[in-house]
C-alpha cells in the first residue's frame, strides 16, 4: 500500500511540473487571468512584492510560494477569530498600500469588509476561493444557506486555492515564473500527502463510527470528504439545549448510534454538556466531549496548516474509536522511504 500511494503522489507531482513547465511558454493561462484579471505586473523588477494576507492559512501558502519575492504581511493574527476581527490603522494602512491583497472570500472576514472593498476597487484584491466552482461549495443552515467559507477543511479545495495564489503572484511578477512553479510544486506535494492522510485517518473508522456531531465551522467539508454522518449544531440547535426534551432526544441518538464523543466548543455552556453527558450515562453511555479543535484557521504561525489539521483529524478519529497502530506504522515506513 505504501509504495503505491508514493508511485500515485510522484506521478502526480511529475504531471503537476510539466503543467507548469508548459505555463512558462504562454503570457497568461486562463486561470491567471481569472484569479488576478486587475492585477497589474509590479513596476521596477527586482524587489519583493507587498503582498497583504488576510488569515494566517493564506499567507503561510504566499510565503511558501513567494518566498523572497514576497514580502507578506498578515492581517488577522493567528488564533484570532476571523469573523469578528475588526481593522486596526495600521492594519488598513497595510492594505491600502498592498500590491496584492489575498482574502479567503465567501464573507469569512465580515469585519474587514470595508477595506476589502476598497481593494477591490484598487484592483488589487483577489479572493482566493473564486476558482473553487460553486457545486464544490458547501451552503449551511449555520451561514443562512449561504456558502460555508471554512474550503480549507476540504485539502482537495484548499491544493486549488493555493493554484489561485500562484497565479495572483505570478500575475504581479511574470518574471518569476520558474521560480513559482518550482516553489508551488513543493507546496502542492505536500497538500497532496495531506489530503491522503486526511483521507487515511477517516478510513480508519468503520462506518458505524464515523458519526461527527459538533458545532465547529466548516464540519461540513469535513464531513463530506471522510463521509460521516453529520449532525451539525447551529447557534438555533445550542438555545434549545436548554430544553431537557432536548436534551433527552440528542442523548437518544447519542446512546442509538453508541457515540463515544461529541466535538462541542465554548459556545456550548458547560452546564448544558455536562446535562448530555448526564443523560447518556443514565441510559448506559459514557460520552465524552473533545472541546478546543482548531479547525477554524491556525493556532500560531508556526503550526503550519499540514502538522494543525493532521492532528486535530487524529482527535477526532481516535474520541470516535479509532485504532491507529497499524496506520502510524504504515505512515513511519512511508517517510523512512
Amino acid at each position: 500500500m505504501s509504495g503505491l500511494r508514493t508511485c500515485i503522489t510522484l506521478l502526480a507531482i511529475l504531471l503537476l511540473a510539466l503543467s507548469c513547465n508548459q505555463g512558462r511558454s504562454e503570457a497568461k493561462t486562463e486561470s491567471t487571468q481569472a484569479a488576478a484579471v486587475d492585477i497589474e505586473p509590479a513596476a521596477g523588477g527586482g524587489s519583493p512584492m507587498n503582498v497583504v494576507c488576510t488569515t494566517a492559512l493564506i499567507a503561510e501558502i504566499a510565503r511558501a510560494i513567494g518566498d523572497e519575492h514576497a514580502n507578506v504581511t498578515l492581517i488577522i493574527p493567528a488564533g484570532t477569530d476571523p469573523h469578528s476581527y475588526v481593522a486596526s490603522d495600521a492594519d488598513r494602512q497595510a492594505i491600502a498600500s498592498a500590491q496584492l491583497v489575498l482574502s479567503n472570500g465567501l464573507g469569512l472576514e465580515a469585519g474587514l469588509a470595508p477595506e476589502l472593498e476598497l481593494a477591490r476597487q484598487a484592483g488589487t484584491l483577489v479572493e482566493v476561493t473564486n476558482e473553487i466552482d460553486n457545486d464544490r461549495l458547501m451552503a449551511t443552515n449555520a451561514y443562512g444557506g449561504q456558502y460555508d467559507p471554512h474550503v480549507w477543511l476540504d485539502v482537495e479545495l484548499w491544493r486549488k486555492v493555493s493554484d489561485t495564489v500562484r497565479n495572483a503572484l505570478l500575475a504581479l511578477d511574470p518574471a518569476q515564473d520558474g521560480y513559482f512553479a518550482s516553489r508551488y510544486a513543493d507546496y502542492y506535494m505536500d497538500l497532496m500527502k495531506l489530503d491522503t492522510r486526511m483521507l487515511d485517518l477517516g478510513s480508519s473508522l468503520t462506518d458505524s463510527q464515523r458519526v461527527l456531531v459538533t458545532n465547529i465551522h466548516g464540519s461540513s467539508y469535513l464531513a463530506r470528504t471522510n463521509r460521516f454522518e453529520l449532525m451539525a449544531m447551529t447557534k438555533d440547535d445550542i438555545a434549545e439545549l436548554a430544553q431537557q426534551q432536548k436534551i433527552d432526544g440528542l442523548a437518544d441518538y447519542l446512546v442509538e448510534r453508541n457515540v463515544p464523543a461529541v466535538f462541542l466548543d465554548g459556545n456550548v455552556p458547560a452546564d448544558r454538556i455536562e446535562a448530555l453527558q448526564t443523560a447518556c450515562r443514565e441510559r448506559g453511555l459514557e460520552l465524552a466531549n473533545v472541546s478546543g479543535l482548531q479547525m477554524d484557521g491556525l493556532p500560531d504561525e508556526a503550526a503550519g496548516f499540514h502538522a494543525t489539521l493532521l492532528g486535530e483529524m487524529r482527535r477526532i478519529v481516535i474520541a470516535l474509536g479509532a485504532d491507529l497502530t497499524l496506520l502510524d506504522k504504515v505512515w513511519q515506513e512511508e517517510d523512512a522511504s
